[in-house]
């Protein structure tokens, strides 16, 4: 849900980043992603409205969320990363075939924010810790801050937060979407490592509410 300007409107009591991020991951892991089924009548009717688009000569930026990294392990533990990885493939592939005709200053753009990057592997307090997030209102949802991060990244544009930290977001195309996918499997591999507290809470948390 969301106000009138677009800004995310929250359905929970925002008391602690923890709690929130609790919420979020049990109801994507309850609704969302339980009885989740591949298809691609979607990227059909993205490739339309693409094409919709370009004959009315109207510019369009994509991007792919930068969701919190807790929530590609839960992906991961519910046995659908494998899905989200063919997703963006699927996508690659759209909009490769929508730019085919366009010439170079109509064609779009598909950039990839999500992943293993500072700003998605933030630290989540810990539920003692009754704090809030630099980047994050939950798992899912991300701040105006970063919003502002990816818009300098889009438009080339350096500003004093952007100009000190590595570089945000990349363009995902046909010929780097397996380095990227490899890469992240890595990444996950280390995160995995480094946060096992992280993973055993996940793990508990789809047990204990019967979700795998």
């Amino acid at each position: 849900m969301c106000f009138d300007n677009g800004e995310h409107k929250r359905t929970y009591e925002l008391e602690a980043a923890r709690k929130a991020f609790d919420f979020i991951l049990r109801l994507y892991a309850r609704q969302n992603y339980r009885n989740y089924v591949s298809g691609d009548v979607h990227f059909r009717h993205l490739e339309s409205l693409l094409r919709e688009l370009a004959d009315a000569d109207v510019k369009v930026y994509a991007f792919i969320s930068p969701a919190h990294v807790t929530h590609l392990e839960l992906l991961a533990e519910m046995g659908l990363l494998d899905d989200y990885e063919n997703w963006k493939r699927s996508l690659v592939r759209v909009f490769e075939e929508a730019n085919r005709d366009l010439p170079k200053e109509q064609k779009t753009i598909l950039w990839d924010f999500s992943g293993y990057n500072e700003i998605t592997t933030e630290k989540v307090p810990d539920p003692a810790d009754a704090k809030f997030m630099r980047w994050y209102l939950d798992s899912s949802h991300f701040n105006s801050d970063v919003g502002n991060l990816m818009l300098d990244r889009i438009f080339d544009l350096q500003t004093a937060e952007s100009a000190t930290m590595a570089p945000f977001g990349l363009q995902l195309t046909s010929e780097n979407i397996e380095a990227v996918i490899e890469k992240s499997q890595r990444d996950s591999e280390r995160y995995r490592r480094e946060n096992a507290d992280e993973i055993a809470r996940m793990q508990e948390m789809l047990r204990v509410n019967e979700l795998y």
